[in-house]
């Protein structure tokens, strides 16, 4: 499988200083919020996860093959806060098996590369350690639409893989994980299917308002759940999706 040649050559500077915890690595992604609103993003997050209970695994690089609707969600970029430290985050065109197409990619499939820093591996821990997050902006309404690490892709294909931070280009690869996220329509769209106002929206916000809820505080004064939240409910049910 074809594999950028700077990852060939940095994976092997970039060695974790210890010894390597026995057992795998996996790649999960975990998202911030699992409704967002219509023109508004949705952060997925990529974690490292040791597979070895109460033990870190420290890794060097991660390769990884992702996809996702592009009907639903426009790829904006990449946030590294809280991330691991990293000397490269990116969408590298050479090596990416045709699959970045542009510096971000857009038309629902990508190559990510991440290369910890030299000499010092980036731990995977078994809570999971946050590698960075992809930025999307939901363009179009629907429920649980899927973002997911593909075991390969492309042509020539390319492998997702996770390469050991102590022996050199050695995978320890594990488990790849699926995430999911809703897009509403609007405000009063409260409850799957998202993307349609029905009874199941009425009830949801009767729920919220009767529990005090913070998600039927609809108008001012906020703070406050009273009839005028009932009122500005009703006329963004009746207002419909867009």
């Amino acid at each position: 499988m074809q594999r950028p040649i700077i990852m060939r050559s940095l994976a092997v500077l970039a060695v974790g200083i210890g010894q390597a915890a026995m057992g795998d690595v996996s790649l999960e992604l975990r998202a911030v919020d699992d409704v967002v609103l219509l023109g508004e993003d949705a952060i997925v997050g990529l974690y490292a996860v040791s597979e070895t209970p109460g033990m870190d695994h420290p890794i060097a690089a991660i390769e990884a093959v992702m996809a996702w609707d592009p009907a639903v969600f426009t790829l904006v970029g990449l946030d590294a806060t809280g991330g691991a430290p990293l000397i490269f985050s990116g969408f590298p065109s050479s090596g990416s098996g045709g699959l970045n197409e542009a510096i971000v990619p857009q038309d629902g499939d990508l190559f990510y590369l991440a290369l910890g820093q030299l000499g010092t591996a980036i731990d995977a821990t078994p809570a999971g350690t946050l590698v960075t997050s992809f930025v999307f902006e939901a363009v179009s309404s629907g429920t649980d639409r899927p973002f997911e690490i593909l075991p390969s892709g492309g042509a020539p294909a390319v492998e997702t893989t996770v390469f050991d931070g102590v022996i050199p280009n050695t995978d320890v690869t594990c488990a790849l994980g699926t995430e999911t996220v809703s897009v509403s329509c609007g405000i009063a769209d409260l409850a799957p299917p998202f993307g349609t106002l029905d009874f199941s929206d009425v009830i949801a916000f009767l729920s919220f308002f009767d529990d005090m809820d913070p998600e039927a505080d609809f108008a001012v004064p906020f703070g406050t759940l009273d009839f005028s939240d009932v009122i500005a409910f009703l006329i963004a049910f009746d207002a419909g999706c867009p």
